[in-house]
This record gives C-alpha cells, structure tokens and sequence, in this order.
C-alpha cells in the first residue's frame, strides 16, 4: 500500500510540475523534441484502455461476473501511459506553431485526465466502501474528460472544424449558389478552397507551424517566421508558390512530404491569382478569361443540389424488355446508363419512348448500330441529363442534332459515320458546348469543322477513324511475358495475344514491324543485344499499337560493388545497381539509388576478366530536381591502389523537357583486362538558374551498371 501511495504522489508531483513550468520559455533541448513526437502515438494505448475496461466492468456488474483483477491491471496500464502521454503532449508543445488558448485548454485537461486515471486505478484497488462508492462517478467523469482532451487535440492538429464538419445537425451551412464562372471570387472561392483543402491543417489560428497562418487575408500578407510568403504580382518572389515547385525532398517544400500535395491544377490558379495581383476582393468577371482558367474554375462553382430518385423498378423492366441494358453507374445512386443491345434488330418507336420513363436517372445512353432514325431520335430531346451519348454507325442525319440543342449536360457526343455533316455540328456548336465529340465518316474526306474561331466553342472534336471512334475495331497490344531485359548468354522472349485468331509479328533490328515482318509462333531467342519491337494484327481490325523493349546483353556479371558515397536514405541499397533490373521512370518505383553527392562505384568481378565497354542507366525529372550527371569516366585495375583511365564521355546539359525520362551511358574503349572497374560520375550539385528551384541540392538517380 505504501508503494501504491508513492506512486500516486509521484505523479501527482510530476504532473503539477509540468503545469507549473508550462508557459515558461526557455531554450528546449531537442532530445526533449524528439520524444514529444511520439505523444500521438501513445495517447491512443490509455484512451483505448479505458474504454474497454469500462466495457468489461459494465458486463461483468451485469452478468454478476468478477473481473477485479483484470480490471485492476488494465487500469494501472491507463494510469502509467496517461501519465507518459501528458508529459510526451508537453515536450510535443515545446516545439511551438500551437494556438495558446486552445493548447492551454489541451493540456491542463490531458493533465487532469492523467491525474483522474490515476486516482481511478487507486479506488479500485481500495476496501475503503466509501471510495468504492466514488469509483463509478469518477469513472464516468474521467471518460468525459478524455472527450474534452481529445477534442481540443483534434482542433490543434486538424483545424476547429475537424469533430462537426460533417455534422447533420446544427452546423448547415448553405452556400451561395454559383452557376456561371464570372461571378466566382478569385479569392473567396477558388484560392480559400485550395488552402483549406491543402494547407489550413497546419497553418491556422490553433496550429501556426513556422508562425504562419494562412486562415485569415491579415495573417496572409503579415506572413510566417520568415517574412512575407506573398508579394503581389511576383510569383518567383512569393514563398507561397515557389514552395510549392520545390522537389518534395526539400525541406522547405509545402505541403510537407506524407501530407496530401496540391494537384498541377491548384498551383496553375495559385500562380496565376498572384501573378494577377493577388487580389482578395475581385471577382473572376474581372479577369482575362483563357480556355486554361475557364476550364479549372468549373470545379469551383457552387450548383443547387439536385435530389434524383430512384427509378421506378416496374419502368426498368419494361425497358430490358424492349432490348436495354440497364446498369446502375455508382452502387447506391439512382444513375443509369443504358444501351441498346439487340442491334440484329432496327430499335423501336416503343423503345425510344421507354427511355423517358427514366429520364430523370439517365445519364449515359448508348444507340451504336441501332439502326436509330431522325423520326425515332425525337425522344431524345426528353433525355435532358445526358452526359454521354452514343449514335455513332446509325442512320441519323442533321435532323437529329435539333433534338440536342437544349441537351446542357451533355460532355460526351459520338455522331461517327452517320448523316452529320460539317454545317449540322457548327450549328449544334452554336446552342451547346459537349466536352468531346467524335466526328466523320469511313470513306469519305471530310471537311475540318469551323469551330473555336468562328463558334467560340471549346469543344474537342475528334476526326478520323484511327482517334478512338471505333474502339472495338482496333486490336489491343500484344503482351510481353517477364520484365527482365538484361542477360548475360540468351534469353527468350514470349508473347501473348489477347484474342483469337490475331497473329504477332516483330522485329529485332528497330523497324517498326508490319504484315511481311518475323512471325511470332514459337519463343524468340536473343543472344545479342536488340531493339524489340512487336505489334498485333488480325483480319477486318486495325492493328494494335507498338509494343518496344531494349534487351541488353552483359559481358559478366558484377560479383560486388562498394561505393565512396552511400545514397541517400529514401533511395537505398546499392546492390540494385548490380540486380539485372532496369528502373521505371517513376523514380520510387524502389529500383533507383539517389545520390546528393559524385557517384563514385568501384565494381568487384571476382576474377580477372576481359571488356571493352561500360554502361549506365540514369534518370532524369527535372521537376523532381533530378538531373543527368556531368560525365562518365572509367578506372580498371587489378589492384585497388592502382588503377589506370580508360576513358571519359562527356554528358550534355539538360534539354529542360519536363517528362521523366531514362537514358544509358555507355562508352566504349580498346579490350582491357582488369578484375576491378572504377565509375565516376559527377553531380552538377546545384539546380541550374533557369529553373524555378535554382540554388538547391541536385540529384543524381542511377539503377543499373553493365560491363560490355
């Protein structure tokens, strides 16, 4: 019982100074730091300790069952990580960037929670019946407290919003409804959005990390602990935009990595509203309106929520009856999509009119070969939320375009190979605006449509058989089995087809192959290095796209390999340069080393061998900061200390194309006998001026090392 006391005192001493000291700002020692980052980790063990031993202490006093001494240990678990949890939360506020009054609030109540568990844990285990009487109410209080602790926790690390956003009572609140793009605020509408989506988490009046809150327009110009973030019509002065061009490696790169980044769309209009003058009061009428902002900003619009029903269940039936195919197009929505199945049969005037019994729900609609006529697309005109719809290879004419002019919703037209003509589509233009539309006729040249100039339509119109009108008719690509491309004696090489019937052809010399190339019937053995290129072909389809592998083939293989640098952490293990296994262009694909620093690689072979060349793949992404080395230069030697140069391939600077992109460097030199190879390649180390990042760490990205 005595030590039970001391405990009790110790952490009631504990706690009480920790609340004494909290305020006082003094110099935090950064061990302190790093163990307060674990506080969102422990907090949850006492929480749900808690709970479920209140569940086993009601069903136990119901099913008259004796749970004491369980119960009596899992609260002392609660006790001491209540305890370690409030002095954790403490060291983790040490570190600044918190509201003061909402922290304040956080922290005496963890405290006191800490506090209540403990003197829970020390009334169950007492004989005292008037102790006892108090250790269901203090029970119930404690979980209340833990309520109250977490909500402010959730308000500090999520915003004051994060428990009732989604709340259904008491927090309505409507918003204006906005229809057209003109009377959006460039401010109010579209840049709040993107911040609160993206960057009010960390950065409002309860959570200011780097002394920046971006929650109000005069903490927004008043800036962080580094100055102002925003200067008006200068985007490459404004921290808010060129941190977010940093390489997501970069410290100073927002949001921070592991937080959810803004997509290319929402740093366009970031850029663009700053570089307009960062106004927070105009509205979008004021602005110079392109196809690129136009096009952006309809996400931001505020529409009147529309409620749709079900469909009639009886309606449906009767339209599977007359040749549909009905399916729902999102599982508890009342959308549909229907297409006409039966196409060995002209569709029905009775089939048309079946489809306005579901008008309300219909929104994709597909007539492909039914035979439609202008007389029977009259009902069309009824379907008024259409978005795709599909009457290409049918017998309509310009007629039929009538029965769209007051189709708004619609995104998706396919009028392919039928009776529209040049003049009917202008026209169409004229009255509706469809994302897309797939325009021509087998056989015949068309005329360009007159769109854009004369329309002022932003429509996208497809013409041609081979841009995706007829997508059944076209054979998809042949696959190639396995992913491995480097081999050292031979390798065999396997296709499949994907239909029957299709044959493959290919080749390996880097033409692209046709109907007269190498027929694929058995597997394709390589013993040389080869450009591999195969395509799909089968009678009344169109052949499929190209399919291109590199297979290189190696000398010997590398028995080792130790490197002067190691890479960095994100990128690890320098055995992957020696695997056989080429990276992807996506530079996590976990295939790559990362180097800050020279890439310098000394290569083991295990015995004295003969080569005459060396090759390299690197990778470039330049928004990623990544950039192809400097120079390749090549050392052998049968010793360590001794090694002589064999040669050096100079590099060219970057062509600035933003796609990631792989190359090999290979250098070629008379044959040399040596049992150790020495790679350098030189790091540029610093990004180059032209680019947004200029003055950062460079990348250099390597996966794969062959000897020739």
């Amino acid at each position: 019982m005595l030590r039970q006391k001391k405990f009790l005192f110790f952490a009631i001493a504990f706690i009480y100074s920790f609340s004494a000291y909290a305020g006082q700002e003094k110099e935090t020692p950064k061990i302190l730091l790093f163990f307060g980052r674990f506080h969102p980790l422990i907090l949850h063990l006492p929480i749900g300790a808690l709970l479920l031993t209140f569940f086993i202490e009601i069903i136990g006093r119901i099913q008259k069952n004796d749970f004491n001494i369980m119960i009596k240990n899992a609260l002392g678990f609660s006790a001491f990580f209540s305890v370690l949890t409030a002095i954790l939360g403490y060291f983790l506020s040490l570190e600044g960037g918190y509201g003061k009054e909402v922290l304040q609030i956080h922290m005496y109540a963890g405290l006191a929670m800490a506090l209540l568990t403990c003197l829970l844990y020390f009334a169950k285990k007492t004989e005292n019946g008037a102790k006892k009487k108090m250790y269901m109410p203090l029970y119930i209080t404690t979980l209340l407290l833990t309520t109250v602790t977490g909500h402010y926790g959730s308000i500090l690390t999520h915003g004051d919003t994060f428990l009732t956003a989604y709340s259904p009572i008491g927090f309505d609140d409507e918003k204006e409804i906005i229809i057209d793009t003109d009377s959006l605020y460039y401010y109010n509408n579209v840049i709040i959005p993107i911040l609160e989506d993206k960057c009010i988490q960390c950065h409002n009046s309860n959570k200011i990390k780097g002394e920046l809150n971006l929650s109000t327009i005069e903490h927004i110009k008043r800036g962080g602990e580094n100055g102002e973030i925003l200067m008006a019509g200068n985007i490459n002065e404004s921290p808010m935009y060129t941190s977010l061009m940093l390489s997501i490696e970069e410290d100073n790169h927002m949001p921070p990595s592991g937080k959810p980044q803004l997509t290319r769309n929402e740093i366009w209009l970031i850029k663009h509203w700053i570089a307009s003058g960062a106004d927070f009061n105009k509205q979008m009428v004021n602005y110079v309106k392109n196809d690129t902002m136009t096009n952006m900003l309809i996400d931001y619009l505020i529409l009147p929520k529309l409620k749709v029903a079900e469909a009639n269940q009886k309606d449906v039936n009767i339209l599977i009856e007359n040749g549909f195919v009905i399916r729902k197009l999102v599982f508890g929505e009342p959308y549909l999509s229907a297409t006409y199945s039966n196409n060995d049969q002209k569709i029905s005037n009775k089939a048309m009119k079946s489809l306005i019994s579901v008008s309300d729900q219909l929104v994709e609609l597909n007539l492909q070969e039914s035979q439609l006529t202008d007389e029977l697309a009259s009902s069309i005109k009824r379907l008024k939320s259409l978005r795709i719809l599909r009457l290409d290879q049918t017998l309509i004419t310009n007629k039929t375009l009538d029965y769209l002019k007051n189709q708004k919703e619609l995104e998706i037209l396919n009028v392919f190979n039928t009776g529209i003509t040049n003049e009917g589509l202008t026209d169409l233009l004229n009255y509706i605006e469809p994302k897309k539309i797939f325009f021509g006729n087998v056989g015949k040249q068309m005329d360009q449509v007159v769109m854009n100039d004369k329309t002022g339509s932003q429509t996208s119109i497809s013409m041609g058989l081979l841009e995706g009108f007829i997508e059944k008719t076209k054979l998809e690509k042949p696959v190639v089995l396995g992913d491995k491309t480097i081999f050292e004696n031979e390798l065999k090489v396997e296709l499949k087809g994907n239909l029957r019937g299709e044959k493959i052809y290919y080749t390996i010399n880097g033409q692209d192959p046709d109907s007269t190339s190498l027929l694929y019937t058995t597997p394709v053995l390589l013993k040389e290095s080869t450009k591999f290129k195969t395509r799909s072909f089968k009678k009344d389809w169109y052949y499929s796209d190209i399919v291109e592998r590199n297979y290189s083939k190696i000398k010997h293989i590398i028995k080792d390999i130790s490197v002067k640098y190691q890479p960095e952490e994100s990128y690890p293990g320098i055995e992957k340069l020696i695997n056989l296994e080429k990276g992807s262009t996506n530079f996590k694909d976990g295939k790559w080393n990362g180097y800050y620093e020279d890439f310098v690689a000394t290569l083991d072979m295990g015995d004295i061998v003969d080569f005459e060349g060396v090759s390299v793949n690197c990778l470039e992404g330049v928004s990623n900061y990544i950039f192809f080395p400097l120079n390749l230069e090549v050392y052998s030697g049968n010793e360590l200390g001794s090694m002589k140069r064999l040669g050096e391939l100079k590099i060219p600077p970057t062509d600035r194309n933003r796609d990631n992109k792989i190359r090999n460097f290979k250098i070629k030199f008379e044959k040399t006998n040596a049992r150790y190879i020495r790679i350098i390649m030189k790091n540029m180390k610093r990004v180059p001026k032209w680019h947004e990042g200029a003055g950062a760490k460079s990348w250099v990205f390597i996966d794969e090392i062959m000897i020739l």
